[in-house]
């Protein structure tokens, strides 16, 4: 054989025997890898595994709490809910800053908490979980004051548990004035955003009745007369073009604003378009924001007349407006629509196609076409966006309609 020594014939041989031997059989095969899973760690035992979590619980604060309120949990929810207490009090004393770099860290201590309340208490016990949820939103004031929450993880744990109220307030079957009560006491806290959707959420616990007691609270509250302090006493926090700008006069207006948002929110809950609207001044109500709010809770209302009403007490400033305030153009196309003013709501949508280049009306303006006359639509669209006076709107407009022609 070519290029094989003659004096080792043998050797020859079994080179050549391995060279066409299966590559599986030459190479030893890997051994298999158990899978990291609950069930591979079985195999260790409970003895090996208890001892293993001890030994990372000593070295880490947040397994050996987690292990300490799995124990109470099996002691009971009880066990369980003196545990949570325990630690949303110790988390309520601390008074260090938390760097924004421990901010994780903290919020999933925060958290840990919550879905123990969640999982743990709530099943067993849903009046005990309700009373611990108050009590981890009683800390909101005290953590936000200390924490750098610019990446907004602590916030997201109070919207997560917010979501969780909704739920263990209807199990726990709490008196709707009791109800009423403790949320009031959440809504005169400081807001850092993490509250937003407390009354909607908590709306079907509360019922007709206990809305009406919140309103009755909340309408109390703004109208109480506060005392203002000495000037000597008021505390200067800045300057605007009015003159001094003082602590006690910005504390007033989040109060009157913490009122508003409230009683818009009951007013949403209760289906009340007239409550809703009452919450803004006449001159507000010129506003084209605002005109569509008001505007799309009397639709909701099945009261379209209203609606249009509304709409063109907005009507001036939204055609001087430099910007378009489509909110106010989709709420006036589907009052319109509610009123059967079907060629009034397509012109409509071609104006604001027309002006500001507006695919999404556009799209709509097309689907809403007889057959073939979307074409002849379609070429005029397009003769108007190449004529059009900004170039680069033009240009946005001509790619989005070749991209949506190749996808479509």
């Amino acid at each position: 054989m070519a290029g094989l020594s003659l004096c080792c014939p043998f050797e020859a041989v079994i080179m050549t025997v391995q060279a066409n031997r299966p590559r599986e059989t030459i190479m030893a095969r890997k051994p298999t890898k158990p899978a990291f899973s609950a069930q591979s760690l079985e195999a260790l035992g409970a003895l090996r595994l208890a001892e293993i979590l001890v030994e990372l619980g000593e070295g880490d604060a947040t397994i050996k709490r987690r292990l300490k309120l799995e124990l109470a949990g099996v002691a009971g929810p009880e066990e369980a809910a003196r545990e949570i207490a325990k630690r949303l009090a110790t988390i309520g004393r601390s008074r260090s800053f938390v760097e924004w770099h421990n901010t994780k860290a903290f919020a999933a201590d925060l958290d840990q908490q919550r879905k123990a309340i969640v999982g743990q208490i709530s099943k067993a016990s849903p009046a005990l979980a309700l009373d611990l949820m108050w009590r981890l939103f009683d800390l909101a004031d005290s953590v936000f004051a200390r924490c750098d929450d610019s990446n907004g993880v602590i916030t997201n744990v109070f919207r997560t548990a917010v979501g969780d109220l909704g739920s263990i307030a209807i199990a726990a079957k709490v008196d709707a004035d009791t109800l009423a009560g403790n949320v009031f006491a959440q809504l005169k806290t400081s807001d850092y955003g993490h509250r937003d959707e407390l009354i909607a959420t908590l709306a079907p616990a509360l019922g007709p009745s206990g809305l009406n007691a919140l309103k009755s609270l909340v309408e109390a509250y703004g109208a109480e007369k506060l005392e203002k302090p000495d000037k000597k006493d008021r505390r200067v926090i800045g300057w605007g073009s009015g003159g001094e700008i003082y602590a006690d006069d910005i504390e007033e207006r989040s109060r009157q604003s913490t009122v508003s948002l409230a009683l818009q929110d009951i007013a949403d809950a209760l289906g009340d378009a007239d409550a809703f609207a009452e919450q803004y001044s006449d001159d507000a109500k010129g506003m084209p924001e605002v005109a569509a709010e008001i505007a799309r809770r009397l639709l909701a209302a099945e009261r379209p007349d209203e609606a249009l009403e509304a709409l063109e007490r907005a009507e001036k400033r939204a055609a001087d407006d430099r910007w378009p305030t489509f909110e106010w153009e989709n709420a006036r196309i589907d009052t319109l629509e509610a009123l059967g003013r079907l060629d009034d709501a397509q012109a409509v949508r071609w104006d604001c196609f027309r002006q500001h280049l507006s695919s999404e009306h556009l799209r709509a303006f097309l689907r809403r076409l007889a057959d073939f006359d979307d074409v002849e639509a379609e070429r005029r669209a397009m003769e108007h966006a190449q004529a059009f006076p900004s170039a680069h709107h033009a240009l946005h407009f001509l790619v989005w309609s070749g991209t949506a022609k190749a996808s479509g």
